[in-house]
């Protein structure tokens, strides 16, 4: 898959799931820098686990993310999964951070949580999840309704899972996706 021509620009919200594996996190950083490498800027939100490992695998190799916080500068707003100091750190080395992207402490979290994926992943031409658990899997649904390509990544999903569309396997940047592409009908009979 060719990204760049498939997208409609190099813009690519990175998502998954707040309790992924060691394993998981490792090919997270790693896959976000190959997504820089390969000249996309990653849009990613402000939780633990998979949102944390790609903020700092754009960090280490000097790359700036586009981050949505659902908290204030001050952290106010955050819960206990949120990467409020990596998100912090982020912002100190000029990465472009959106804070309270999902609304102010009185909306409701689930809400805001919501709110705050579907801001980061305005503009962009690809979303790709490591990990996903029901909310990245909610954000990808909106992708596609959107127009979004969707990449999922095949390890500890054997069988993909069931979004508005038939997924296809592919290879990119070297590893393993589901791929679920928006107008993409399959055959009924």
């Amino acid at each position: 898959m060719r990204t760049k021509k498939r997208t409609k620009n190099n813009l690519v919200l990175f998502g998954g799931g707040r309790a992924a594996s060691e394993r998981d996190l490792a090919c997270s950083r790693y896959f976000a820098r190959a997504l820089v490498r390969a000249g996309h800027v990653v849009s990613v939100g402000c939780a633990s686990g998979v949102d944390a490992a790609a903020i700092v695998g754009c960090l280490s190799i000097g790359a700036l993310p586009r981050v949505f916080a659902v908290f204030a500068k001050s952290g106010q707003g955050s819960w206990r999964s949120s990467a409020t100091k990596i998100v912090q750190a982020a912002a100190k080395a000029g990465a472009a951070v959106i804070w309270s992207a999902g609304g102010s402490a009185r909306v409701p979290f689930a809400t805001r949580l919501m709110r705050r994926s579907l801001a980061a992943l305005a503009g962009c031409g690809l979303a790709v999840f490591f990990a996903p658990g029901r909310g990245s899997l909610q954000v990808a649904r909106a992708a596609l309704r959107a127009g979004v390509p969707v990449l999922l990544w095949r390890v500890g999903l054997p069988a993909a899972p069931a979004l508005q569309v038939k997924a296809q396997s592919v290879i990119y940047l070297g590893f393993n996706f589901w791929l679920y592409q928006p107008g993409y009908q399959p055959h009924l009979f």
